[in-house]
């Protein structure tokens, strides 16, 4: 995640969110950043610990393997 904001840090030559929101002045960063924008938003949502990106099973079953509760 981080390292998709550092465009917006290259971009805008300061480390200072003030810096950074003066130098989107003309055109926002996420059009020329476009990628990087797509993964910051797919690191956010890996950041939730949600499906698809946590498994849902415990540690315990991932360790023994996934068994299903099926009639013998």
């Amino acid at each position: 995640m981080a390292l998709s904001l550092m465009g917006c840090v290259m971009l805008a030559g300061s480390f200072s969110l003030r810096d950074i929101v003066e130098a989107q002045r003309h055109m926002w960063f996420c059009v020329p950043q476009f990628l990087g924008l797509i993964v910051f938003c797919v690191a956010g949502v890996a950041e939730t610990h949600r499906i698809p990106f946590d498994i849902p099973e415990a540690e315990s079953e991932l360790v023994a393997g996934y068994t299903r509760n099926t009639p013998a």
